[in-house]
């Protein structure tokens, strides 16, 4: 998975395919042509200059990222076979730059000027 800002829409985030062909500079967003391009798992048509990608310690079908506009941190619900979204959800502010897993399982958020621990919810 890759974050890519659009030069002024269509942030996305992207699977990455060994050759694929995701559209640059032809194609923003979704194409609707597979038989040329890859069309990313999710668009934003507002800007939101997505940065650091993070998987979820203990669900692997959510997926954090940071946006550097606005500064949040987003849990994308992925669908069961990785190739859409079924729910956004913004869970912390302060975001701004990258989101990391540690490896006794905590995440981590840095911002322009900080970085913090995001305690994240457990159970239902």
């Amino acid at each position: 998975f890759v974050s890519e800002n659009g030069p002024e829409d269509s942030d996305e985030i992207n699977v990455v395919f060994p050759s694929g062909n995701y559209g640059w500079p032809k194609v923003r967003g979704t194409a609707n042509r597979p038989e040329r391009y890859v069309d990313p798992v999710y668009v934003w048509h507002q800007p939101i200059a997505p940065s650091g990608l993070a998987f979820h310690p203990e669900d692997p079908n959510i997926l954090f990222v940071c946006s550097a506009i606005g500064g949040e941190l987003r849990a994308l619900t992925l669908g069961a076979s990785f190739e859409s979204v079924v729910g956004e959800e913004v869970i912390a502010k302060g975001c701004h730059l990258d989101a990391e897993v540690s490896r006794d399982g905590n995440l981590y958020i840095s911002g322009f000027d900080s970085i913090r621990r995001v305690q994240l919810r457990t159970g239902p």
